[in-house]
């Protein structure tokens, strides 16, 4: 009798089993799209069903995003496939969800791929919000900021210092001729790591350091875009932002390089760079801070989201929702940094030429306690300050001009490039 009155209203509607699945499906999928939490940040225009904004976004998102508040404001919404994606951008919004009430944003969203690669849990940066995650966060804090404080042998400064030896030597074999220094930035980092954690460091040449390695890279590479490359991969043919300011950039910051070489000579000599020579080179710490600026290296940070219902300016943001800082924003924002694609160090040094400690506007690694912080910084200043001691860095003879664009996986990462290192 069923089968019979269904087979009737088919046939009275001129509609076979087939098509009105389709139209079901489809009816589903438009309910599920259509579901929007109340008072949610606005979407910009151009969402597309199924795909969401993916598409505008590119392969450059913090670009995109950052066009967008133009016309947005600081808080709005994207679409990533099917889920939505709260955005917040500029220093006051940012500034307010990871600094003044970070334990509301502190918890992270679900991903299969990320949390299968941390261990379900296991690793602080894939724990959510909770007792687990605080004992994890205190641990590693600790540990590093024992190691951090101890000198002389075994230090992380004696570390670094040793593996920076090592780099130096690399770079000198090359002779002044053109070469990619990726695999060797890499390993020196690597190493760092390495000798932290097992407590001794591996040959450039070692098959199983160059494994590891290896293994790491592809693990960040196939990460991707924050979430939005894994989504659809596709979207890696998709163009991003382009900047057309490289050489502008480039000869400003060759000129800096000069200034940071002249600041080293005078403060540090023929010795090698040690963390008790920073606050004497202020100008070489404020072209760090100014690279930072210009080009983030995760210029939306790791994704967070929201661990309850918050009410956030005149939305409401729901308990366990994906929300984005776009760092970039921040650092490229003129309120804050006049003519912002200029590169300038001095933006970093105060009427007396010593650093301003904490600048506005200005959050290279997240307004939260990142654990890795304070060793980033040490390696970032003793890489950088005996790389230009000891050498001057150029293009290629007839090689194009070097690229300040980049592409997003789990970091911002320059393309391919080839310099050469003069000895001084």
């Amino acid at each position: 009798m069923v089968d019979g009155a269904f087979s009737e209203i088919f046939q009275l509607s001129g509609l076979n089993l087939q098509t009105f699945l389709v139209f079901f499906l489809a009816f589903l999928l438009a309910c599920l799209y259509l579901r929007r939490p109340r008072n949610l940040p606005p979407y910009p225009a151009g969402c597309w069903p199924v795909l969401g904004h993916l598409l505008a976004l590119g392969r450059a998102p913090h670009l995109q995003l950052t066009a967008w508040r133009r016309q947005y404001g600081d808080v709005f919404t994207v679409r990533m496939g099917m889920e939505d994606v709260v955005v917040l951008n500029g220093y006051t919004a940012v500034k307010d969800a990871l600094v003044d009430r970070s334990e509301l944003f502190a918890s992270r969203p679900q991903n299969y791929i990320f949390d299968l690669i941390n261990g379900f849990g296991k690793a602080i940066v894939s724990t959510q919000w909770g007792k687990a995650f605080k004992q994890k966060r205190k641990f590693a804090s600790t540990i590093l900021r024992t190691l951090g404080v101890k000198e002389g042998m075994g230090s992380i400064e004696e570390k670094i210092r040793e593996e920076t030896g090592f780099l130096c030597a690399k770079v000198a074999k090359y002779g002044g001729q053109p070469f990619d220094p990726e695999s060797d930035l890499h390993f020196t980092i690597a190493n760092v790591i390495c000798s932290i954690v097992f407590g001794n460091r591996f040959d450039y040449g070692d098959g199983r350091f160059r494994d590891l390695s290896d293994a790491v890279l592809v693990t960040m590479d196939r990460l991707g875009a924050g979430q939005i490359i894994n989504v659809f991969p596709f979207l890696r043919f998709v163009p991003g932002g382009k900047y057309s300011l490289h050489q502008d950039i480039l000869l400003a910051s060759t000129s800096a390089f000069r200034c940071v070489q002249s600041e080293l000579d005078a403060v540090v000599g023929g010795a090698q760079p040690a963390l008790s020579h920073r606050a004497q080179l202020p100008y070489t710490e404020a072209t760090l801070m100014e690279v930072q600026r210009m080009r983030a290296v995760a210029p939306l940070g790791l994704p967070h989201s929201t661990t309850q219902d918050v009410t956030f300016g005149e939305f409401d943001l729901p308990a366990g929702v994906m929300v984005l800082t776009n760092l970039h924003s921040l650092h490229m924002d003129p309120a804050y940094w006049p003519d912002p694609d200029r590169f300038d160090p001095e933006r970093f040094l105060d009427a007396e030429g010593k650093v301003i400690s904490k600048p506005k506007s200005f959050m290279p690694f997240s307004g939260a306690r990142v654990p890795g912080e304070q060793l980033a910084k040490m390696e970032l200043f003793l890489l950088f300050s005996s790389l230009l001691q000891n050498f001057t860095f150029k293009s290629p003879e007839g090689a194009p001009a070097l690229s300040v664009e980049g592409s997003m996986r789990l970091t911002l990462t320059p393309p391919s490039y080839k310099i050469c290192a003069i000895p001084r």
